[in-house]
């Protein structure tokens, strides 16, 4: 994740924009709409964040070209003490233990999945810490699974693949 100019996090995606990529907006709207994880560009150069070692590489580039330190790992309890921002996955457990591992000076917890089932909201709440997550981001990738499979239904390839396999095909 990133800080816009305006304060919003984002990973490229914005509906106000109409770009296309990761949006990343406050679960809970008690939460200012914009809040500024940034003050300015000597404020980034300190800015850790800690990504799951599973994190898309072009993600890890975007936030380096964007002056974040990035550090990689696979337990965010053991190895993002320190962070101020992570950016997880939905296999990531994201509760009190690791939030009390991680540090104070978390800001933001930016989830690489449609749900943020994974993260423990209210504890991020009572720490004013955000989260974010990529909505919309599993909608083609449904509507051509889906295609797909009527495609195989209507046309028996499930079936057919096993005769041939069988060596029931003359």
């Amino acid at each position: 994740c990133h800080a816009l100019g305006n304060g919003e996090f984002s990973l490229g995606h914005s509906k106000d924009r109409g770009e296309r990529g990761f949006t990343h907006k406050a679960r809970d709207r008690s939460y200012p709409e914009k809040t500024s994880f940034l003050s300015s560009k000597e404020d980034m150069k300190k800015r850790l964040v800690f990504a799951n070692k599973d994190v898309p590489e072009s993600v890890v580039l975007m936030l380096k070209e964007r002056h974040y330190q990035v550090k990689q790992g696979k337990n965010i309890g053991r190895e993002g003490k320190g962070a101020d921002g992570i950016v997880c996955l939905l296999t990531d457990t994201i509760d009190k233990k690791v939030m009390d591992a991680v540090g104070p000076q978390l800001k933001i917890i930016s989830n690489m999945a449609s749900g943020t089932d994974n993260i423990d909201a209210k504890e991020a709440k009572k720490r004013k810490i955000q989260i974010a997550n990529t909505p919309g981001v599993l909608v083609e990738v449904v509507a051509e699974h889906t295609v797909a499979l009527l495609l195989a239904l209507s046309r028996r390839v499930v079936q057919g693949d096993s005769f041939v396999r069988k060596g029931q095909y003359k």
